[in-house]
């Protein structure tokens, strides 16, 4: 959901402002990314277990392989 759903919503809602096609297409990508590292290093500064947070970093990057592309290839 984070990869399809999300950056789909995004797009449309800026074109429906009426964003620019620049700003449009900067902010799909950009919110198509996966998720960051940030929640990880917290788990491990905080001494929280960081096992979960590692998994969905982990998918999430391996998943944005595919979808990442195939948003630039469908709609930008």
């Amino acid at each position: 959901m984070r990869l399809l759903v999300v950056p789909l919503s995004m797009y449309y809602l800026c074109r429906a402002i009426g964003f620019s096609e620049t700003v449009v297409h900067i902010n799909t990508v950009v919110i198509a990314m996966p998720v960051a590292t940030y929640g990880t290093i917290l788990c491990l500064r905080h001494e929280k277990d960081a096992t979960l947070m590692t998994e969905v970093t982990f998918i999430t990057t391996l998943f944005s392989m595919l979808t990442i592309p195939l948003l630039v290839m469908f709609f930008l």
